[in-house]
Formats: C-alpha cells, structure tokens, sequence
C-alpha cells in the first residue's frame, strides 16, 4: 500500500487589489501536470468549528516536489505536515453521511469555471461549511491525477466531442428552445473545443458530514453537495450527487483515507483550479489563513521536476 503523507497548508495573509486568486493555483496546477502525470493528489477541506483548513495529500515520493511547487506559486502560505484529519472519525460511534459528484453530460463539455464569477468561484462552498453545527465535521476531497495528453489522448477526446455532439443533435429540449437548437449548439463545441485546449486532470469528488445522527448527517450533507450547484451550466454540464447507503459508509471512509478514485472523469486545470484554491483571505471569511507574515521559504526546496 502506498504511503501517504499530509500537508496542511495555511493560507497566505489577503492582498489588496486581487481579490481572485483562483488564476495562481490554475498555475500551479499546470506546473504540477509538467513535473508529473498519473500520480493522483488530494485537495481536500475540512471544515469544523465553523472555519475551512486546507489540505493537500501525496505519496510520500511526491512530498518534496509537491511542497515546492506550492511554495514557489505562494511563498507566504505556511506548510504543516499533520496526521489525516479523518482518523478522528470512527463508523462505529459517529454517524457519517456520505455521497459523490459526477458529472451529468460527458466530460468533454465543462462546468463554470472561475472567470464567469464576480467574486471567489468558492465562497458559496465556504459559506456552506462555515454554518455547519458545532461539533460536525465536514469533509471535501477532490483526487486531481495529472493526465499526460498525448496524440492519442486527444484523438480519443476528438471523437468524444464528435460523438456528443451527434447526441445532442437529437435532444428535445435543444430543438423547443427559443432560437432551436442553434442557439447553444455552437457554445456548447466551442466551450469543449477551449476545454480541451487545457492540461487535464483525471478527477473524482467525495463529500462526507458527521454529526450526532444519521439523519441529520443525511440532511446536512444535501447543503454541502448542493452547494457545488453554483458550478452548473444546464445547458453545458452540471454535477450531480450519488448518496452513499449506510451499509456502505465504512467502506466509503476507507475509500476517501486510501485517496482512491471514486467515480472519475476528465477536469482541465482551471476546472479543477476552480474547484480547489488557495483564496484571498481579505476576501473570503471564516478559513484559516496566516495571521502574520513569515520569511522567505526555505531555500533547499527541490526544483520543478526533481522528484
């Protein structure tokens, strides 16, 4: 079994003048998909106590390359290697509700992304997390794996546009719009054509809550899920949530500490980046950022691809 290790990274102190930061970590991501590929890594949140921390988990061969990437995109953010948040929980006297995101139309087309919203493409998610009851938790882990797009990669990525769009070429709903068919059909190619044209992740998304009882777990968890509604587009794509049965809660809890893919797809950086960020802590309440700033990052941190 692959050895895991956990960082919790602490926001950076909020810069005046820009206030989305989503662009820095689309960057990061981009430099991380040009160092390595098939190697997956979580982006998680946990949210307790009102407040979100930061996570991020990788093999342990990973570690160094991973930590200076992050600290060469944000040189004031602090890095904590902890123990995984999730050991605290246990199935057996905490009630766990569990579900996964999937997309909804193939993963060719895109969701929202974090230049079509005025403020932080996350703070509908932090919100959400910071109204959570005292003594829940919540978790959020999005496995984002590197994918090297190679001839073939696109070739196949080529034909699924072709094949989608025939789909739609049959789809009711597109012909009794106002304007017909012809009114989306030509945003939804161009939107895959620019999705593909960006460095792609395989990705896949788990929410969990624990509270006091399953059926409070069950209903709270609806709010955390629902919350990623903000990054639908119904005419494009939209995510959409799969409970997890109390039977399979335990092997769901497993599944989320061993960083395995749940039900994947193909997410571009800035999908992914819009998703998963480091924001400006001026602008987004109730996460855990640096209180004051630190020195210059330590100056034996591998270079990019050393790893």
């Amino acid at each position: 079994m692959t050895t895991l290790r956990y960082f919790h990274v602490v926001v950076p102190q909020g810069t005046s003048g820009n206030k989305k930061l989503e662009s820095k970590f689309h960057e990061l991501l981009v430099n991380m998909r040009n160092t390595f590929t098939g190697r997956r890594v979580g982006l998680e949140f946990y949210g307790v106590g009102q407040y979100t921390y930061f996570f991020v988990v990788v093999e342990e061969n990973l570690l160094e390359t991973v930590e200076g990437l992050i600290y060469a995109t944000f040189p004031e953010a602090e890095i904590k290697e902890v123990q995984d948040y999730t050991l605290g929980v246990d199935p057996s006297t905490h009630a766990i509700a569990g579900a996964t995101l999937s997309l909804h139309h193939s993963d060719i087309y895109p969701i929202k992304t974090y230049d079509e919203f005025e403020e932080d493409s996350l703070s509908r998610v932090f919100s959400v997390i910071s109204k959570i009851s005292t003594g829940d938790q919540v978790f959020v882990q999005i496995i984002a794996e590197p994918q090297d797009d190679t001839a073939f990669f696109h070739f196949i990525r080529n034909w699924m546009i072709r094949i989608a769009d025939f789909k739609h070429f049959f789809s009711i709903r597109d012909r009794v719009r106002a304007g017909g068919r012809k009114s989306i059909q030509p945003l939804r190619h161009q939107k895959a054509h620019e999705k593909a044209a960006i460095k792609p992740f395989k990705v896949s998304i788990r929410c969990a809550y624990v509270s006091t009882d399953s059926a409070s777990a069950k209903r709270k968890l609806i709010a955390i899920t629902s919350s990623f509604s903000q990054f639908n587009d119904k005419d494009i794509n939209e995510f959409h949530a799969t409970d997890v049965s109390q039977k399979a809660t335990s092997k769901f809890l497993t599944q989320y500490r061993s960083r395995t893919h749940a039900t994947s797809f193909i997410l571009s950086a800035k999908e992914v980046a819009t998703l998963y960020h480091l924001p400006n802590a001026d602008e987004v309440p109730h996460i855990v950022h640096v209180l004051a700033r630190k020195s210059d990052p330590p100056q034996d941190l591998p270079k990019m691809g050393e790893h």
